[in-house]
């Protein structure tokens, strides 16, 4: 296994990213981790509570108990969320960040998700995502199936970008840590990043780039960024998995 990292600034001052991954050399003893966090931009602190949140991930991952991969992740999100919310009280929602985790153990991919980073599988050539987005649109979307809203009123809503569940927020209202793993395959490809890449380039876009030799994706990935010319692109970061 091989893991790639890659971050850059967009067209913001400060980097409100944190990345992290275990070293896939010791993957037979410990597993796999992999963690990302994207600090709010909006609020106050972003950068250092995003690493907050990766540090307090990192710091209890070789203290957790691996037996359940599924309580390892959860009680990963947990740290991470305690630590946000201790550095955040009394003024909940003044600053936060999203956070990803994934675990690698026994050959399978385990993971959690808050907020709007996301998680893909690159696999045969296809790019599948693996995470939900926990934002304004999304609960919309559910009005609109029960009947209490068109869609077009989902749509056209300003804020459907908001995040309704962050670590920082106090209780999470959302965290997705599904009771299932996946076996990995040769050559798949597991990518967390934050949303500065996804809002810049297209799925077919940044499966053409994983798919890349290792020692290339970095490169490319951040050419592609520049060359699409977003105006006030966000900061982006990504973590990759490389199996095989």
């Amino acid at each position: 296994m091989q893991v790639v990292t890659l971050q850059g600034l967009g067209a913001r001052e400060n980097q409100q990213d944190c990345l992290a991954a275990t070293d896939p050399k010791l993957y037979r003893e410990q597993g796999v981790l992999l963690c990302l966090a994207d600090g709010m931009g909006g609020l106050r602190d972003g950068s250092l509570i995003s690493h907050t949140a990766v540090s307090a991930v990192t710091s209890k991952f070789p203290t957790i108990d691996k037996n359940d991969p599924f309580h390892t992740v959860a009680g990963l999100v947990q740290s991470a969320n305690s630590a946000v919310n201790m550095m955040v009280s009394p003024n909940y929602g003044t600053g936060g960040t999203t956070l990803l985790i994934g675990y690698v153990k026994d050959g399978r991919f385990y993971f959690a998700s808050v907020g709007d980073s996301r998680i893909c599988l690159y696999r045969e050539g296809k790019l599948t995502r693996l995470t939900r987005p926990h934002t304004l649109g999304e609960e919309l979307l559910v009005h609109h199936v029960n009947g209490d809203i068109s869609y077009e009123q989902v749509k056209s809503y300003e804020k459907n970008g908001a995040l309704t569940s962050y670590l920082g927020m106090g209780k999470l209202k959302y965290v997705d840590i599904p009771q299932y793993s996946m076996e990995i395959h040769q050559k798949d490809r597991f990518i967390l990043m934050s949303d500065g890449i996804f809002n810049a380039l297209s799925d077919e876009e940044i499966a053409d780039v994983v798919r890349r030799n290792p020692r290339a994706i970095s490169k490319t990935m951040n050419k592609k960024i520049e060359e699409k010319g977003v105006r006030f692109q966000d900061n982006y970061s990504a973590v990759i998995l490389i199996a095989g």
